[in-house]
């Protein structure tokens, strides 16, 4: 049974997942944007870990873990305590039992009890979305990414993708990934090869994301491309689905990320979110050399054939 939320009134929790680099972290700044939001930064980030929520640690030890029914129970209490809306006082107060501890802890507590509706943003947490649905009634928002651009991404940054995280959980493989188990396998064996790595973590997030179309009509899909192209128009009508005013705060804000003033490259940030997003949706063409785009398009044909047309090459 979903849980219940306190004072509530619409405030389901939105996540926003796709594959990392593929828009994530922007398009939950605008949704943030709108009133009465928590933005909650990657939960399923062990290598993350949020000042203000330190009581109860992080149960995770790897990336993209999917969610299991012998640690849902301590996964869902973490959850709902970095989304503000669980907060451990005995815990709290046994830190330093004193008076002051005693209020604040009281005062923490009751924030619990706000109509904040929380947005949790991330890219790590999607093959645990159906969990986080069923589990926290989450309305889901998937971004999608083209393959050259995705892959050019990750070459950019230098952020090893290793097939390891995949492999290291058997029930993930034996499930959702097994017609890619084969695939993950083979690239495993293969060493120094961050290019085929990027290309398969590309595969397995779009396969799954592709078995997430398909099972669930309700969850909002958008490609990063069009997002790009015609943000004013997708924004307002995700804004719409997700019951959200969208209104001239988030038209400013958009039209202040997406300006063609922007520059259209990063430079050197992980996440700079103001750039030219139309010609930024063209940059894979500069960052990559023809081989290297020939390569992506052979390895990623089948899934990216699901997304992407001869057109969008």
């Amino acid at each position: 049974m979903p849980i219940l939320y306190p004072l509530r009134r619409c405030i389901r929790p939105i996540l926003v997942t796709g594959a990392n680099r593929s828009g994530t972290t922007w398009v939950g700044r605008v949704i943030a944007s709108a009133e009465g939001m928590r933005y909650v930064h990657e939960p399923f980030n062990h290598e993350y870990t949020d000042p203000d929520y330190w009581l109860i640690p992080s149960p995770f030890q790897r990336h993209y873990h999917q969610v299991q029914p012998d640690e849902a129970r301590q996964v869902k209490r973490y959850l709902l305590y970095r989304m503000g809306k669980m907060h451990p006082w005995l815990a709290d107060v046994q830190e330093n039992l004193c008076i002051r501890r005693l209020a604040g802890a009281t005062r923490r507590w009751l924030h619990t009890m706000d109509r904040c509706r929380p947005l949790v943003k991330d890219p790590i947490a999607l093959m645990s979305a159906e969990w986080l649905e069923k589990a926290l009634d989450m309305q889901v928002v998937i971004t999608i990414r083209h393959p050259a651009a995705y892959v050019s991404s990750i070459l950019r940054l230098g952020w090893p993708m290793r097939p390891h995280t995949f492999l290291s959980q058997p029930a993930l493989m034996e499930g959702i990934l097994a017609p890619l188990a084969e695939r993950i396998a083979h690239q495993h064996r293969r060493a120094n090869d961050p290019l085929g790595d990027a290309i398969l973590a590309w595969n397995v997030f779009h396969h799954v994301i592709d078995v997430y179309r398909r099972r669930h009509p309700r969850w909002l899909f958008y490609r990063h491309e069009d997002l790009s192209r015609d943000y004013l128009p997708l924004f307002r009508q995700m804004f719409t689905r997700l019951d959200l005013a969208f209104g001239p705060r988030q038209e400013a804000l958009l039209e202040r990320l997406c300006s063609p003033a922007n520059p259209a490259e990063a430079g050197g940030q992980v996440h700079q979110l103001r750039r030219n997003s139309q010609a930024n949706i063209w940059n894979w063409k500069t960052r990559l050399d023809k081989n290297q785009i020939r390569r992506i398009r052979e390895e990623t044909v089948d899934i990216a054939a699901l997304f992407y047309d001869t057109a969008d090459w």
